[in-house]
Parts: C-alpha cells; structure tokens; sequence
C-alpha cells in the first residue's frame, strides 16, 4: 500500500471520528486536545510528504512561465509602442477634426445670421415691426455633424474614465475607507488598553497547538 492511500484512508478515519467526537465535560476536552495535536501531526506529515512534489512542480511551472515571458515581453513592448504613436495620431486627428468642425459651425452660424437680418429688414421694409424684433431676437441654432476617425475592423477606441487625489482633506466622508489592517494592528499591541474613538475592541479565544 503506497504512502498516498495510507494517508487517505487515515484521514478518512480521523474525519469520521471528528463527526462523532463530543466534548461535554473536562475528560473529552483533554482527548479532544489530544485529538487536535494528532491532527496536527498528520498535518505536518503530509505537508512533507508533499513538499518534494509542490517544490519540483513549482519549480517546472516557473521555468515554463519564465521562458513564455520571454517571448511575450517584447511582444508587449512592441505593441505599447505602436499604440502609443497610433493613440498620438489619433488624438491629433480628433482635435484637427472638431477644429475643422468649429470653423464650419462658425461659417454656418454667420450664414444663418445673414439670413434672419435680411429677413427682418425685409419684414421692417414690408411695415412688419413686430416680426423684424422677432426674427432679431430668435436664438440661432446651429448644428455641426460630429467626424470620427475611419473605424478599423478589430479595434474600437473607448474613454477611460480616472480620477486622482488632489486634496485628501477635502474628500467626502463616504469615499473614506478605514485602515483596518492598522486598527488591528494597534488592537493585537495595546489588547483592552486600545482606545480609537468608533471602534470596539475585543478578544477571542484561539487554541494554539504545540508537536
């Protein structure tokens, strides 16, 4: 019988002891300590058994991701360059283009506004005074057809929204996230002395096992 099935059928033992183990007075707690420490045994036996096989294994998987890295990296890195000079170009283009759309915006704006003064001094000439203010004082709309770069098959450009903090002082409280890590930190050092206004410190108790 090889150490694996020795090791299973123990532990299918110990399982099924467990399940039926109870501790109602101070005799079942000392063997359901005994009990624990002989879990805790097994434990480290079968961490060893095991340690050759996970220390070689992860040694095989390191090597196999080290060598894909290697092929991978410069591949990464010649993307990132290509798409950085082509997210420049795009960018630029973006900008010529909606300055280009400023100017004929601009150009049909003053056409629309040629248009309603020669309207209103016509409805001024016709003795229409009312509706030459009219057409004066009517609001110009004028609206522009937005360009966008040719689209590519495969490749779509999307606006990544960030932020950063600029005034850590004047964030909002309910964008705060308490240091928890360090609150219990300061809990295991100072135990009940710990004194942090909104939090309420306590202890449990924890069996610590010795083989």
């Amino acid at each position: 019988m090889n150490t694996i099935t020795v090791i299973e059928k123990e532990v299918s033992r110990i399982v099924e002891e467990a399940r039926s183990f109870v501790v109602a007075n101070l005799a079942d707690y000392q063997a359901a300590t005994e009990f624990s420490l002989n879990c805790k045994s097994l434990e480290k036996k079968i961490k060893a058994d095991f340690k050759d096989s996970k220390e070689a294994a992860k040694a095989a998987h390191d090597k196999v991701c080290a060598q894909e890295k290697s092929h991978l990296q410069p591949l990464i890195e010649a993307q990132k360059i290509v798409d950085t000079r082509s997210m420049s170009w795009y960018r630029s283009y973006q900008d010529k283009l909606e300055e280009e759309r400023g100017t004929r915006e601009e150009a049909a704006r003053k056409q629309s506004e040629e248009i309603r003064l020669n309207q209103a001094i016509q409805a001024e000439k016709a003795g229409d005074k009312q509706r030459s203010e009219a057409l004066l004082a009517q609001p110009i709309t004028v609206s522009v057809p937005k360009q966008e770069a040719p689209k590519i098959d495969g490749v779509s450009i999307v606006k990544l929204w960030d932020a950063e903090i600029i005034d850590a002082n004047a964030i909002p409280r309910e964008y705060l996230t308490p240091d928890i890590l360090k609150i219990r930190q300061v809990a295991r050092a100072m135990k009940d002395q710990t004194n942090i206004p909104g939090v309420r410190v306590f202890s449990v108790d924890s069996m610590r096992k010795r083989t």
